[in-house]
């Protein structure tokens, strides 16, 4: 149990580290309204989401979606269900109640996405291809709210399809809000992306 935040951290072991959690727990406290919705792509086995839950708890968001195919990391050549870990993440915070589960792809998931129900805080760490990572913008954009945030998983230079995908949020009117810098050799940056504010 973490003293500071007030629930249990679940062990880093997929490729979430501290640093990255504490900036995505530290963005929804300072940006999510009340009653706000933070959905999460890309999940393994619920690292991040314990972070986004416990602030999402803490700001009375209504709620955190999780979306993943809970397949494992095919691309590390690790192929297996971490959906019966992910929720066993999820019981010892007692986050059940306030966190939704989607297994399935993101992208048809995103088809039948109820328009009203609009995303404050989208947290992308899912495909990590420039074709995934970019269709991930482009599908869940639209969703957004006004003011709503866009966290890219892996912005870095090991990861240029991540990289490609926040040249298309600059595009789309979207700018840097904040970062975590990643280790020019191992990665594991994180970039925050608000849509520029009209003046």
């Amino acid at each position: 149990m973490s003293c500071l935040y007030g629930f249990w951290v679940p062990p880093y072991d997929g490729m979430m580290d501290e640093r990255r959690c504490r900036f995505l727990y530290d963005l929804i406290i300072r940006h999510l309204p009340k009653n706000g919705l933070a959905v999460e792509i890309g999940v393994f086995k619920g690292c991040s989401t314990a972070w986004v839950a416990a602030a999402s708890r803490r700001k009375k968001a209504r709620g955190v979606v999780a979306i993943d195919l809970f397949t494992g990391t095919p691309s590390w050549g690790e192929t297996w269900d971490t959906y019966p870990e992910f929720m066993k993440r999820l019981e010892r915070n007692a986050f059940k109640d306030l966190v939704r589960v989607k297994r399935g792809d993101s992208h048809q998931i995103a088809l039948s996405w109820k328009k009203e129900e609009e995303i404050d805080l989208l947290h992308i760490d899912g495909d990590h291809s420039e074709e995934g990572a970019c269709r991930d913008v482009t599908d869940y954009v639209p969703l957004l709210a006004r003011s709503g945030i866009i966290v890219l998983d892996d912005h870095d230079a090991l990861h240029p399809g991540v990289l490609k995908a926040g040249q298309l949020l600059g595009s789309l009117g979207f700018e840097e809000l904040s970062c975590v810098r990643g280790d020019l050799m191992k990665g594991g940056g994180s970039m925050a992306f608000q849509r520029k504010r009209v003046v």
